[in-house]
C-alpha cells in the first residue's frame, strides 16, 4: 500500500516545478498559487513492457528515455485539489504538523476504501525535505453500508524527496505504516526501508512530446513485523519533468516489469537556463497562458541558436489547424499570439520544431 501512496505523491508534488541544470525545485509558493485549484492528470498504463531494458539501464547525464513506442493498455485520471492548513479538512486535527492537504479523486483511490467519498493526503516541508505524514479516506471499506474512516499514518513521516531535487541526490526513508479504521488502531504489521538516488538526467520522450527530466531510482524493502523475518522488495524508477509529465517503471524481485506515464492538464514550463549575457542556453517551449483560454492565448519559446523554426497547432487527431511561425530566427526569447476564434472548444496540441529540437504541448480552448 505504501508504494501506491509514494507514486501518487510523486505525481502530485512534482507535477509543476522548475527545472534548470538537472535540478527540480519545489517551493511553498508553488502550493500558495494552487490553493483551491483542481488539477487533473491522465495516467497511461503500458501494455507490452518487454522492451523496457534500455530505459532501465540508462543512467547518468544526458540520457534519453523513450516511452513513445509502447502500446497503451489502459488509462485513468486522477484529480487533486490543494488545500492549505489549517482548514476544515477531515482528519486535519490528526496531522497538526502538516502544511498542506491534497484531496484526490480517481478510480484507483476509490478502490482503497470502497466507494470513497473523500481522500486527503497530508504533507509538510521541513528540514530540506518534502514529507508525507499520512492520509484520511472516507468510504465504505467493509461494504456494510456505513461510512468508515480509514486513517494511515507514516511513523516517522515518510521522506519523499529533498527540496530542491538535484542530480546525484541520495536519501533514505524508514517508516512504519499504521492503519486505523473507525477509530480503532490496528497493530503495525510491516515496516518499509527505502533508499533513493537521482541517478540520471536527460530527455523523457512520450507521445505528447519531449521533456527535460530527472531519473529517481528507489529500492523498496518491506519487512514483516509479525510471524518471522519475511521481507520482499522491488525497485521503482521514476522520471519527473518540469512540465507535469511523469513516467514510471516497476521492477519486481523476479525481474518482471511494467511501466506507465502521465500527463497533467495543467502543464507549466520550467524556466529556461540563461547564460551570463541573459540569452537562452537551451531550447524551450513554454506552456501557453492563459490556459484554458477563450479565444486567444500567448505562447513563448526560447532559441539558444539561430534556427529554422515552425510552430503549428493541431487537433488531438493530428489535423493541422494553424501555422503560427515558419521562419529562420536568431537567438532569443519569442512570444506568439494564437487566436482560436474560428475553432470549437476542445484540447489542442501546439508543436515547436527546429532541426535539432521538437516539443509538443497541450492547451484547452473553452468557449
Amino acid at each position: 500500500m505504501k508504494h501506491i501512496y509514494s507514486t501518487l505523491l510523486l505525481l502530485l508534488l512534482l507535477s509543476v516545478t522548475t527545472l534548470a541544470q538537472a535540478q527540480i525545485t519545489i517551493t511553498e509558493s508553488y502550493f500558495q498559487d494552487r490553493i483551491g485549484v483542481t488539477e487533473t492528470s491522465t495516467l497511461f498504463d503500458l501494455m507490452d513492457t518487454s522492451d523496457l531494458t534500455a530505459i532501465i539501464n540508462a543512467t547518468g547525464p544526458n540520457q534519453t528515455w523513450d516511452f513513445s513506442g509502447f502500446t497503451v493498455a489502459d488509462t485513468f485520471s486522477i484529480s487533486e485539489t490543494y488545500i492549505q492548513l489549517p482548514a476544515d479538512v477531515p482528519g486535519s486535527d490528526l496531522f497538526p504538523d502538516s502544511d498542506f492537504a491534497i484531496q484526490l479523486e480517481s478510480d484507483t483511490v476509490d478502490a482503497l476504501a470502497g466507494d470513497s467519498i473523500a481522500f486527503y493526503l497530508f504533507s509538510s516541508i521541513k528540514d530540506g525535505y518534502f514529507f508525507s505524514d499520512g492520509s484520511i479516506s472516507l468510504g465504505d471499506a467493509d461494504e456494510d453500508g456505513v461510512i468508515d474512516t480509514l486513517k494511515i499514518t507514516f511513523s516517522p513521516p515518510s521522506k519523499n524527496n529533498p527540496v530542491p531535487l538535484t542530480f546525484e541526490d541520495m536519501w533514505e526513508d524508514s517508516t512504519t505504516t499504521v492503519l486505523s479504521i473507525a477509530g480503532f488502531e490496528l497493530p503495525a504489521t510491516s515496516a518499509d526501508v527505502n533508499n533513493s538516488v537521482v541517478d540520471g538526467w536527460g530527455t523523457l520522450i512520450t507521445p505528447q512530446g519531449s521533456f527535460q527530466a530527472l531519473r529517481i531510482r528507489t529500492e523498496f524493502t518491506e519487512v514483516s513485523l509479525v510471524g518471522g523475518p519475511d521481507a520482499f522488495s522491488h525497485t521503482d524508477i521514476e522520471f519527473v519533468s518540469a512540465e507535469g509529465v511523469l513516467a514510471s517503471v516497476f521492477i519486481d524481485a523476479d525481474g518482471s516489469t511494467f511501466g506507465s506515464y502521465s500527463v497533467s492538464d495543467f502543464v507549466m514550463s520550467g524556466t529556461p537556463v540563461e547564460d551570463e549575457e541573459g540569452l537562452p542556453s537551451q531550447f524551450q517551449l513554454s506552456q501557453n497562458y492563459p490556459n484554458p483560454f477563450n479565444p486567444s492565448t500567448t505562447i513563448n519559446y526560447a532559441l539558444p541558436a539561430s534556427s529554422d523554426v515552425t510552430l503549428k497547432v493541431y487537433t488531438l487527431t493530428g489535423q493541422e489547424v494553424a501555422t503560427l511561425v515558419n521562419a529562420t530566427q536568431g537567438v532569443g526569447q519569442y512570444e506568439v499570439q494564437f487566436d482560436a476564434s474560428n475553432l470549437s472548444s476542445g484540447i489542442y496540441l501546439y508543436r515547436l520544431e527546429t532541426a535539432s529540437f521538437t516539443e509538443t504541448r497541450m492547451m484547452s480552448l473553452i468557449k
